[in-house]
């Protein structure tokens, strides 16, 4: 469980996304454990807190902030935070942890393929290019 709380005035910067990440991974983790048998029960009242805590880290930071932080990463930490997620992302079933974790690799390759192309209309324009 992460313990710094999110909702900071923004801009978010990497690390930041990375305890985003690492919450959103928390919640994934929770809900596997709690439907891992099939049905919920009393057992799953433990994994309650838990569970709480990371959908109100994730619930505290709005999309608003998230959304332009990601676009803006650079190619390098589009990568980096995919990496990262991989790192922490662990469920159950290794055959859809494996869909997700390639779906966020996706997004990383788009986001470091839009800053390469970014990176050459601005050199067409002769405009010196952004460093994120």
């Amino acid at each position: 469980m992460t313990d710094t709380n999110l909702n900071a005035n923004p801009p978010l910067g990497i690390a930041e996304l990375k305890q985003l990440a690492l919450a959103a991974s928390d919640v994934a983790a929770a809900f596997d454990g709690v439907f891992a048998d099939g049905k919920v029960n009393l057992a799953d009242v433990t994994r309650l807190p838990g569970l709480l805590n990371a959908l109100k880290e994730c619930y505290d930071v709005p999309y608003g902030v998230v959304y332009p932080e990601i676009v803006d990463l650079s190619p390098a930490e589009a990568l980096e935070l995919s990496a990262y997620f991989k790192s922490v992302f662990n469920i159950s079933n290794d055959n859809v942890e494996s869909i997700i974790e390639a779906g966020v690799d996706i997004i990383a390759r788009a986001v470091e393929a839009i800053g390469v192309i970014k990176d050459i209309i601005n050199k067409i324009k002769g405009v010196t290019p952004h460093v994120a």
